[in-house]
């Protein structure tokens, strides 16, 4: 029976927070985009498609640091993918992150293969 007070744990916040979450995913995504476009696109002299959301003047030139980001993005992953049990039900979660770590590794590679410019 609701007698017209709140208890100290109440709550009120959540549903707001639960309503920003797909808001702040969507803008998160462009930045992650950006990140691998940044590391993907070849040069720009190399390029023969359009590469929106890659940096025009280069990877090195626009930021040094990303090798660093993927590797910190596949220790992370590599985190995520070791925090579930070798079992055959989670199988495919641990797979995911370990997929997505993978992913990360060839996308510092793919940084850091360029010279610097």
């Amino acid at each position: 029976m609701f007698t017209g007070t709140f208890d100290d744990c109440f709550s009120d916040y959540i549903p707001i927070l639960e309503l920003m979450a797909p808001l702040f995913a969507a803008a998160s995504l462009f930045f992650f985009a950006r990140f691998a476009f940044a590391c993907w696109a070849p040069e720009p002299r190399d390029r023969t498609h359009r590469w929106r959301l890659a940096p025009p003047d280069g990877t090195r030139i626009y930021h040094p640091g990303y090798p660093f980001m993927a590797s910190v993005g596949a220790v992370w992953a590599l985190w995520r993918a070791a925090l579930y049990p070798f079992d055959r039900a989670v199988f495919a979660y641990g797979g995911f992150w370990g997929l997505f770590a993978v992913w990360f590794m060839a996308s510092g590679w793919m940084a850091l293969r360029r010279p610097m410019a």
